[in-house]
């Protein structure tokens, strides 16, 4: 994308405005005649970014410039090495990773934690590939070393959350290189909008192993489901500019997310009463023990069908530029409080990837969001991925819709739903061995077009849209006023399914 295209494309951004879900694995094999990258992934083979140094003052211990607040990544990470000896985890590989992150000159540690320090252990829910629960660490995070003491001073007793990784008594090399790097070129110690990670447990009854997270109590999936008829234009542009801009430092860092949708983003509310978004399972995109066998031209890829691109559907890698769509439908799940799809049942989401390569995205009434905000989450989901925007220029937009005030409450009239009806929204492995070279022409006839057809009917924009949706279920504009005329608990989500 040229920066003469960028300028033009982004310029009519800035007009006035007017007045089912879990990840679940994608089993790509490769199609040879595509051209593929020569690097496995953006996240895996990224050199460091150097990191900026700031006066944080002198070591006590050696008398050197400390490398963060209160914290020298040299002394402590001698500290480290000599405990070495008094822990494991009983997989060598874990050890390598820990011990990796304890003696890398940034402050982006984990350690391994004792089972028996955490007590109070509650399951919170289920995903593919996991089960967490909320616990409390008696010991607390690591701060920084007490030279008094000779030990560790350490942070008071802390709600977390355990992540229960399944199968991973079998974790590959893959998934803890993919989360090595992400722990040393993005920890949430330099950057807020990282979900922190603390360090790795151990259940005694399944042996899974556990990642030891900071806990923040909802996620924005059931954020959006309970507060969207209260929230304000400016709430909302608020969340995705935190959004954006946790997306824009990961992408600095090298590396790209590669499985973000509602589920793994948590809303925080700052001190000064703004909405914030903490980013979760970065360098955690699939499975504990998946594997990338590049000698037989295969790699299993994973991901939320509804929010996944086409590029991942012809075969090809997740990159930044993948995060970008997640983004768009983050943008249309924040606007219409709707996570996208929703009227796509389960069993027909193989047909749901055919109909996203040929350019179908979830319908929406224009009149329901700012003109620009539209063309802004149009411009996220093009079918061309080097189309998109990148997400330093989304936070810049976004920054500048929010100090120009384009807020204004949404007029979309919503329901909010059982949260068993988000249970289609599944990571799961997707097989494009059935979808051959002609299945992914591109129909240029198949873009939306600028004008909403029908203030009638929700969803459908285009002639395209009426044809695919045919196919599923259309939600209309009447049948949610008179819903909402009858409030009386008897609404039936089965309603939305064929």
């Amino acid at each position: 994308m040229t920066t003469e295209t960028t300028t033009i494309t982004f310029k009519s951004l800035h007009l006035n405005p007017p007045t089912r879900y879990r990840s679940i694995p994608i089993s790509l094999h490769l199609n040879k005649r595509t051209p593929q990258p020569t690097t496995l992934s953006l996240s895996l083979r990224s050199p460091p970014v150097p990191v900026k140094e700031d006066d944080f003052g002198l070591c006590e211990e050696c008398n050197r410039p400390n490398s963060s607040k209160g914290y020298c990544s040299s002394c402590s990470s001698s500290h480290f090495q000599k405990n070495f000896d008094r822990w494991t985890s009983g997989n060598d590989d874990i050890d390598k990773l820990i011990k990796s992150t304890q003696t890398s000159s940034r402050r982006a540690f984990v350690e391994w934690i004792p089972y028996d320090d955490l007590h109070d252990v509650k399951y919170i829910s289920k995903s593919s590939f996991s089960t967490t629960y909320s616990a409390t660490w008696t010991s607390g995070p690591i701060m920084n070393w007490n030279q008094s003491s000779e030990d560790w001073n350490r942070d008071d007793e802390v709600k977390v959350a355990l992540k229960r990784l399944y199968n991973s008594q079998k974790i590959s090399k893959d998934f803890l290189y993919e989360l090595e790097v992400s722990l040393l070129h993005c920890s949430y110690q330099q950057h807020k909008e990282i979900m922190p990670i603390y360090g790795f447990t151990q259940d005694p009854i399944t042996k899974d192993y556990m990642v030891v997270m900071k806990f923040e109590r909802g996620n924005l999936r059931n954020f959006i489901n309970d507060n969207f008829t209260s929230l304000s234009w400016s709430q909302k542009l608020k969340l995705l500019h935190s959004i954006a801009t946790g997306l824009h430092k990961i992408h600095s860092s090298g590396l790209s997310h590669n499985n973000l949708h509602s589920g793994n983003i948590f809303v925080k509310k700052e001190d000064n009463g703004d909405l914030s978004a903490i980013i979760s399972d970065l360098g955690m995109s699939g499975p504990a023990d998946k594997s990338y066998d590049l000698c037989n031209s295969r790699i299993d890829t994973f991901g939320v069908i509804q929010y996944t691109p086409s590029e991942i559907f012809h075969g090809r890698i997740y990159t930044k530029y993948s995060d970008i769509y997640f983004f768009a439908m983050l943008m249309y799940e924040v606007s219409t409080g709707l996570p996208p799809f929703i009227n796509v049942p389960f069993d027909k989401l193989n047909e749901l990837m055919f109909d996203i390569c040929d350019g179908f995205r979830p319908a929406y009434n224009s009149k329901d969001m700012p003109r620009c905000f539209e063309e802004l989450m149009k411009k996220c989901w093009d079918d061309d991925e080097f189309s998109r925007p990148l997400a330093s220029q989304l936070v810049d937009i976004i920054g500048n819709w929010i100090s120009e005030d384009i807020s204004r409450r949404g007029n979309l009239i919503r329901l909010k739903y059982p949260l068993s009806i988000y249970d289609i929204y599944k990571s799961q492995r997707i097989n494009t061995t059935d979808l051959g070279d002609e299945d992914f022409e591109h129909d240029s006839e198949s873009n939306f077009d600028e004008n909403v057809e029908s203030d009638e009917d929700i969803e459908l924009n285009t002639d395209f849209e009426r044809k695919v949706q045919n196919k599923y279920v259309t939600i209309k504009r009447s049948d949610i006023m008179k819903w909402i005329e009858n409030i009386d608990n008897t609404f039936d989500p089965e309603r939305l399914l064929p």
